[in-house]
């Protein structure tokens, strides 16, 4: 038997707009797939890192209060979780992105929500409830000026 090191992927990085300051975070993924070339992605943890441009400058981020923020195929989004029931503050809710890589093979596994304080993953969908082929969901941007 042959143990191969999963392959660590970097420089999955978003640019967020929290609160008007601007954050860079870092996504951490590994292959899963049985070499470099044949993608089956997971997200194992995020790094957050406050962004001061004036002094060239960043700072890590460990806890971002009642917000969480939602990242996925378009532009991210900040939340106070507190508006919104069920949303989980201090969190970072993701989505698959690499679908299209190998939809056959992984379809949209890679979607959940990273818990900073705990420093975990959890699932977003309860096992067996989520279809491997569906399509990853997309974030709805509420009107918080309505709330």
């Amino acid at each position: 038997m042959k143990l191969v090191m999963p392959l660590l992927l970097s420089g999955i990085e978003y640019l967020v707009d929290f609160m008007g300051e601007l954050l860079l975070v870092e996504r951490h993924q590994i292959n899963l797939g049985e070499s470099p070339r044949h993608f089956h992605v997971v997200t194992k943890r995020f790094a957050v890192h406050k962004l001061n441009l004036e002094e060239k400058r960043s700072f890590e981020c460990k806890d971002f209060g009642d917000y969480a923020i939602f990242l996925g195929t378009s532009c991210p989004l900040v939340v106070n979780s507190q508006l919104f029931p069920g949303c989980k503050r201090n969190s970072i809710y993701f989505t698959d992105f690499r679908i299209k890589l190998h939809p056959e093979l992984y379809g949209c596994d890679d979607i959940g929500v990273y818990d900073f304080a705990r420093d975990a993953i959890e699932p977003y969908y309860p096992p067996g409830i989520f279809h491997p082929f569906a399509e990853p969901p997309i974030w709805l941007t509420p009107n918080v000026n309505k709330l």
